[in-house]
């Protein structure tokens, strides 16, 4: 199993990270919420076909990272520029997933000119503009999710902690159902058993990384979309309940030099790897014009 790195930041605060890869092109990955770990091998393998180095930077709570109370969005941006400035990288690509996906925007924002451009596969888009339905297209469970740390707080903890449990002690199968396997668009046994690694490691502290990215999620960000100038790919799928399409669209409206890509017919589960594929040939594409 792919080994856990520990970095210690000048406030004494250890983050987490995973390192793959010898290339001096570097991609850094914000996982999703919760899906932090050991790299996916289909994350790896294209990290290979493109000639990248992929390092996980996993967020405050999870694995072995520090849990940072009333941290925002924007509390990763500094973190993922500490580690770059410890491991001597001057300049990278940052690739977010799910919900790592506006911590990615957030840290690409702060790096500026560092960062050559971001990937953002079903990213969440923020939660506090009015002319915005968040919770549209979600499956019923997913909006009574979001909504509760609004109506009772003591629920919301009860919920979280309940999910850290259950997660921490799955099996294979367990893991199966939670993905809700569509037939018709199967995920394979390694992508289950890769999601099935990750969601334990995530609760190796309880439920901290989920608990404080649910309400982190519900703030501002602290900064403005409209600000980032660097290319970003957005990619959703049709059938995504969880993030659906329309959070992609929004994120495409607001960030000015953004293109949208939606793939028919697949999944928060799915839409992953066809994403990572091409997203890691569009990225290799700019490093090569960059150098």
């Amino acid at each position: 199993m792919m080994q856990e790195l520990l970095f210690t930041r000048s406030n004494g605060q250890t983050v987490a990270y995973f390192d793959y890869g010898q290339s001096q092109n570097v991609v850094f990955f914000h996982h999703g919420s919760p899906s932090a770990g050991p790299i996916s091998p289909h994350i790896r393998r294209n990290a290979d076909a493109n000639g990248f180095r992929i390092i996980e930077v996993v967020r405050p709570g999870y694995g072995s990272s520090t849990a940072i109370a009333n941290r925002s969005v924007n509390t990763a941006s500094q973190i993922n520029l500490d580690i770059a400035d410890a491991l001597g990288i001057e300049n990278f690509a940052i690739f977010g997933q799910s919900g790592g996906g506006p911590h990615a925007l957030a840290s690409g924002h702060l790096a500026g000119n560092r960062c050559k451009a971001m990937l953002i596969v079903a990213g969440i888009a923020p939660f506090d503009d009015p002319n915005f339905d968040f919770a549209a297209g979600m499956a019923e469970g997913g909006r009574e999710f979001w909504n509760l740390p609004l109506t009772s707080m003591e629920d919301f903890e009860l919920s979280v902690s309940k999910m850290a449990t259950e997660w921490s002690s799955y099996n294979f199968n367990q893991f199966k159902e939670v993905l809700n396997v569509d037939p018709e668009d199967p995920i394979s046994d390694e992508s289950i058993l890769s999601f099935q690694v990750r969601g334990q490691y995530s609760f190796i502290q309880g439920a901290h990384g989920l608990r404080d990215d649910r309400l982190a999620f519900l703030k501002p960000w602290g900064f403005s979309l409209e600000e980032i100038s660097l290319p970003v790919q957005l990619w959703a799928g049709t059938k995504d309940v969880n993030v659906p399409p329309a959070h992609a669209d929004y994120l495409k409206r607001k960030i000015p030099n953004s293109e949208l890509l939606i793939v028919e017919n697949k999944n928060h589960s799915t839409i992953s790897e066809p994403a990572v594929e091409s997203g890691f040939k569009w990225l290799r594409g700019l490093f090569d014009s960059h150098s």
